[in-house]
């Protein structure tokens, strides 16, 4: 009987250990602060050929974001749907300090912009 506890326990433990660092390494990788920022200009319209001559065009970003205690962060990011973000528009933008970059970005009401950060963007 205390042998099967044991190995119970043990098991758990190793259960845990397994998934917990796998978290916390999915975490640490893909994880980050999120930043709030207002597209104010069309970006810089970028255009890369690959090795078969298509054409990529993208627009990089280079603007403040702040977080929701008003932190301010500058950013650094691309959007590649050929066009610019349209002026004015909200993002939450999600910044990985490992990797210093921005990992994703997502469109948002002003709305739910945090109130430190908004006071920051006008």
């Amino acid at each position: 009987m205390k042998r099967s506890a044991a190995l119970i326990v043990v098991l758990v433990v190793v259960f845990f250990g397994i998934f917990g660092g796998a978290y916390y390494w999915y975490q640490s990788n893909y994880g980050g602060t999120d930043y709030y920022t207002k597209i104010v200009n069309d970006g810089k319209k970028v255009v890369e050929k690959d090795d078969n001559g298509n054409q990529t065009v993208f627009y990089k970003y280079e603007q403040n974001g702040y977080s929701q205690d008003g932190t301010a962060k500058k950013l650094t990011f691309t959007e590649s749907l050929g066009r610019p973000f349209k002026r004015n528009a909200y993002l939450k933008v999600v910044y990985n300090v490992k990797r210093n970059q921005v990992i994703s970005y997502e469109k948002v009401n002003a709305g739910d912009v945090p109130d430190k950060a908004t006071e920051k963007l006008k």
